[in-house]
């Protein structure tokens, strides 16, 4: 069987290229919609080429998301591959760096995140079906914009992995190929602010700094970093007043939070809103909302048993690989209960 994998993927080298350079070359910023459902269409021919049937989920703002199922009608659990064709490059990147080859590495825009997972995804299952051993259950998703926190798209893949037994992200790899087995969890937090403005030189007594109210929370957000193991939290944009002679009676600023563990999040939201209702400087009023991008992807009992799979698979045909963790976030948090 592995001499008929590798003699048939050797075959079809020019053809993954060929398809990578398409795919890289075809502009799917996650907002212009136009270009995103180019791809989508390309894709979705792609994989009805070889028996998936296709739904297609529509959205007005956001590309359309795709849904593959192949032997549906099989009784037993599914595999689940996952990916997304959504870039976070301007219209116009691919044309102004396309497609190319130096040595054994390709560059371009969006090649490996994840636009040669989506090839390695339609070649694993080409493959599979070639040698007459695709045979159980198995349903593809393709996000159209999960590089903006899968804001749609979630509950087609909570809904899709309900009877999965194995899920699989093809995102790219880390350093030396190695697996991820583990991901961060992702929220955003908002932080607003009202003091009442006063002039500066006339009757500061009068006004209420923003500001400065603003400033303290953000040594109190900063100070919360590694208050649970892997938290990180970090005020990224800041902004306040409108005038240098004019207490501030506003500011805000943008907040990243990421976590190991989603009993984490809850756990340090629920003190940060806590905290946030008390004001320190006397007349401002602090106001706050959140949004969870991505949640975790726990370092479980069942990845590691799908972990075990994945090394098994490469030890056969030769391939060394290992396994890491990384802070950055995916799709496949939604997957797991």
């Amino acid at each position: 069987m592995l001499n008929k994998i590798n003699q048939y993927l050797d075959n079809q080298e020019d053809s993954m290229l060929s398809l990578l350079e398409d795919f890289v070359n075809t502009d799917s910023g996650t907002y212009d919609k136009k270009e995103v459902d180019i791809l989508g269409n390309k894709l979705k021919n792609c994989f009805e080429d070889i028996g998936f049937a296709i739904e297609q989920v529509n959205y007005k703002e956001y590309g359309n998301c795709l849904v593959g199922r192949f032997n549906q009608h099989k009784n037993g659990k599914k595999i689940l591959l996952i990916g997304h064709f959504d870039t976070v490059f301007p219209k116009g990147e691919a044309n102004a760096r396309p497609f190319k080859i130096i040595g054994e590495k390709a560059y371009g825009p969006g090649v490996g995140d994840m636009k040669s997972g989506l090839v390695s995804m339609l070649y694993s299952l080409k493959t599979l079906k070639h040698i007459d051993y695709l045979n159980e259950p198995v349903s593809i998703i393709l996000n159209s914009h999960e590089e903006i926190g899968s804001i749609y798209s979630r509950d087609i893949i909570l809904n899709e992995s309900k009877n999965a037994g194995l899920a699989i992200n093809l995102e790219p790899a880390r350093d030396g190929g190695a697996v991820v087995t583990g991901r961060k969890g992702a929220a955003r937090l908002e932080v607003f602010i009202e003091g009442k403005a006063a002039h500066s030189g006339k009757e500061p007594q009068k006004g209420a700094n923003a500001n400065l109210e603003l400033a303290h929370r953000i040594i109190e957000l900063q100070n919360l970093n590694d208050f649970y193991e892997g938290l990180t939290v970090n005020v990224n944009v800041v902004s306040g007043g409108y005038a240098w002679n004019v207490i501030s009676d506003k500011a805000n600023a943008k907040v990243d939070i990421r976590f190991v563990k989603r009993k984490d999040f809850d756990n340090i939201y629920s003190y940060i809103t806590n905290s946030l209702s008390k004001s320190r400087v006397p007349k401002t009023k602090c106001i706050s909302n959140h949004r969870i991008l991505f949640f975790p992807m726990e370092r479980r009992e069942n990845v590691l048993f799908a972990y075990s799979l994945v090394r098994k698979a490469a030890d056969e045909l030769g391939i060394n690989i290992n396994e890491t963790f990384t802070g950055g976030c995916g799709d496949i948090g939604f997957v797991q209960p």
